[in-house]
Order: C-alpha cells, then structure tokens, then sequence
C-alpha cells in the first residue's frame, strides 16, 4: 500500500458562518457523503458516527448530490461537488477525504477559512493491493518486494510515485481496516456487485 494511506482520516465540513458545531447539531440538516460504495466518504462516517451514537440515514437528510448537479459540476468528483453544494447552500454538512482537502488547500485551491470541520474520523488505512485466492505466495511476495525496492530518489521512478501521490510503496497489514469491513456489513453490500 502506499505510505500516505495509512492512518488518513475523513473531515465533516461546513460553511465557516454555520452554526452547526457538532455532530449533535447535523440532527434534521442537509447532509452530503460519498456514492453509496466510498468508504472514505460514506461507510467508515456513517459507522463511526452509528458507533458513537449518531445515526447519519435516520437523523439527516443526506443529499444525493449526483441528482442535485449543476452547470459546471459535472465529472468533478463527490469532493469538488461537495465543497459547491456547500458553497451553493445545497447542503448544511459534507464530508471530504482530508489528505484531499490538505493537498487543495496547500495548493491554494481552497480557502479553508471559508469551511470549518465539525467532525474528524477516528485514523484508518485507505487503498491496498488484494489479490485473488490461490495467487501463489511466492509470486504475492515478489510483487510486495518490487514495490517496496522502489526508491523516491530515483528520478525515474519519482515521477510515478509524485503522480500516484506516495514516497513509498509498505507492506499492507490487517491493521486500519476494521471500520471498513464495519461499515460494508452495515451497509449490507457484503458480496454485492457494481
């Protein structure tokens, strides 16, 4: 897996004039998340947020912003639509995928004195290679050492991994993904297809 997907988190963010402080206080508002499938946007907020007591389906109105698009907004992405709806006053809340929102506002993309974040996830692991049952270990393994042989340093393989968004490739473990696998029962798409 890549080295900056471990123990990322997701943000709730409102506009910067909201009055909503809390997760206690998103009761009855509009609330933007991921497709039904993204597991930084919607299934690891929706359980962590159950498990804390706060359940997003029943106690919020979430807006599908797919079928809320506006000139302009198509094929940006649920983060970009995310930061118009708010900006349009579509939704009250909305979740976006911190490194992402780090990275925009590094950039100068956007100001964050415009949004305040009202929620920030517990830390979990993002993106890693699976593979199919039976793949032989050996050849699982060579494929874990070729990645983990590259080296940031190499002009050559720089550029991929500047691109990829990662300093360097790390053996996945199990840790990071319970709330994940949590939230995929939750959601009953255990065995579904898209």
């Amino acid at each position: 897996m890549r080295d900056t997907d471990r123990e990322v988190t997701t943000l709730m963010l409102v506009a910067a004039g909201s009055e909503i402080a809390g997760p206690a206080d998103l009761n009855g508002k509009r609330i933007a998340l991921g497709d039904l499938t993204s597991s930084e946007l919607r299934l690891i907020p929706t359980h962590q947020l159950r498990q804390d007591g706060f359940d997003l389906a029943t106690e919020c109105e979430i807006v599908d912003l797919e079928a809320a698009v506006r000139p302009g907004w198509a094929g940006r992405g649920d983060f970009t639509n995310t930061i118009a709806a708010l900006d349009d006053g579509i939704i009250d809340a909305g979740t976006v995928f911190e490194p992402q929102y780090r990275a925009l506002v590094e950039r100068g993309r956007i100001d964050p004195a415009a949004y305040r974040v009202v929620w920030n996830s517990r830390p979990y692991s993002h993106c890693g290679f699976a593979a199919r049952p039976g793949l032989p270990e050996d050849a699982a393994r060579r494929f874990v050492e070729l990645l983990a042989s590259m080296d940031y340093s190499n002009p050559d393989i720089k550029e991929m991994m500047d691109l990829e968004h990662l300093c360097a490739w790390v053996p996945a473990d199990d840790s990071g993904w319970q709330d994940l696998i949590s939230g995929i029962k939750d959601a009953n798409l255990v065995g579904a297809l898209f």
